[in-house]
């Protein structure tokens, strides 16, 4: 069964004025503007500006933990930390989000430079 019905926040010209609704084996099952597959999280208008904030999000912790080592490890461990845990979520699905808004890719670059600082 699928119903379509309109609320007062979605209502305006970018967005469509309905909510698609689905029941499933006695489930209601609600359409999502976000879908994550294989750990990208993909927006309903192929964006990924969601995904760039969650990365930004898990590596901007760790880079912290990092600059919190940086008088109590040598260089070479903190690059090999740095090689193991923050540059795999840069890096992750990169060609597909490649071409992603140039202010989702400065947030990525700043965080990459403060990790190498």
């Amino acid at each position: 069964m699928v119903q379509g019905e309109p609320t007062a926040g979605q209502l305006s010209r970018k967005t469509p004025g309905y909510v698609l609704t689905m029941e499933f084996d006695g489930h209601e099952v609600k359409s999502s503007d976000y879908l994550k597959i294989v750990g990208v999280t993909i927006h309903r208008k192929l964006t990924f500006s969601e995904h760039i904030r969650e990365i930004c999000k898990k590596t901007s912790c760790k880079v912290g933990v990092l600059l919190r080592l940086r008088n109590l490890s040598p260089w070479s461990a903190k690059l090999q930390l740095y090689k193991s845990n923050i540059l795999p979520h840069l890096t992750y699905c990169d060609v597909v989000w490649h071409f992603c808004k140039s202010s989702d890719k400065k947030k990525m670059e700043r965080i990459q430079e403060r990790a190498l600082r």
